[in-house]
């Protein structure tokens, strides 16, 4: 095999890499923001097929940017292998995609109280 056909190999696999990572933690996202539809249906807050699905969709891109910068961020944080991030990748984004925005919202409003609060005490 010839340098450039290695080079296209090698673009190829890493293609395939970065396609199969991505459609996981859509997938993900999906399975996650639907428990959570699922669960507002089964307690009769909203009909499964309404006018929601819409914004469920909407919110489900979002947050799968958000689980893929936070993958990203706590895997150069913890300086975990490529390997081990791909794998929790998904079970990350469907957390994310389950909480919501609103869910973010309060987890990092406490996390800053905590913070903010941890110097003050004794």
């Amino acid at each position: 095999m010839n340098f450039w056909g290695f080079v296209a190999e090698a673009l190829r696999l890493l293609s395939d890499t970065v396609n199969a990572i991505f459609a996981s933690l859509v997938t993900a996202a999906i399975a996650g923001r639907l428990a959570w539809h699922t669960r507002l249906v089964q307690k009769g807050e909203r009909n499964f097929f309404g006018k929601e699905m819409v914004f469920e969709g909407i919110t489900v891109l979002f947050l799968f940017y958000v689980a893929q910068s936070a993958i990203a961020g706590v895997g150069a944080f913890l300086n975990l292998p490529d390997e081990v991030a791909a794998a929790i990748a998904p079970g990350i984004a469907a957390v994310i995609a389950y909480f919501g925005p609103g869910g973010i919202q309060a987890g990092l409003v406490a996390v800053w109280n905590w913070w903010s609060t941890r110097g003050s005490r004794g």
